[in-house]
């Protein structure tokens, strides 16, 4: 098999969420780490006379987790996933994930999500950074387009 010659490189994902007024904020730059986990929900069935079973498709979803450095700069990751988990309503909002970064040709991932967690963790007697973990999930149809 030929070896690929076009791996992407991670550190210039973009990645940008609404904030609580609806403004698309690039949260990038204060953010370390993401998964998107694409899920095909299946079921299987079996037959009489046949031993394998047939599988159908229940739906699909995406969850995605960010992970993000705490700052005390608003408008930042960890500044707006705060503000959503303690809004007085649950609402969802719209996140764009471009992989390997905004230009043409790039990968979009795009959709409404509502905020399943938010964990903020620290350590005593630890220098590193604080992080703020975090899962999104669809809430609706989420797409995936070539940045044109």
């Amino acid at each position: 098999m030929a070896q690929t010659t076009t791996i992407l490189r991670e550190c210039d994902v973009v990645i940008k969420l609404d904030d609580a007024d609806g403004n698309s904020i690039d949260i990038s730059g204060s953010s370390n780490e993401i998964e998107v986990d694409l899920t095909e929900r299946t079921e299987s069935l079996y037959k009489f006379g046949s031993d394998y079973p047939s599988r159908f498709s229940l739906g699909r979803d995406v969850v995605i987790s960010l992970v993000v450095v705490y700052s005390t700069t608003t408008d930042e990751g960890a500044d707006i996933l705060k503000n959503w988990s303690f809004a007085s309503t649950f609402a969802a909002r719209t996140c764009e994930i471009y992989i390997p970064d905004t230009s043409a040709g790039s990968d979009q991932i795009a959709g409404e999500f509502v905020l399943e967690n938010a964990r903020i963790a620290g350590r005593a007697g630890s220098g590193d950074p604080m992080l703020v973990r975090a899962q999104i999930a669809a809430h609706g149809e989420i797409t995936l387009a070539t940045v044109s």
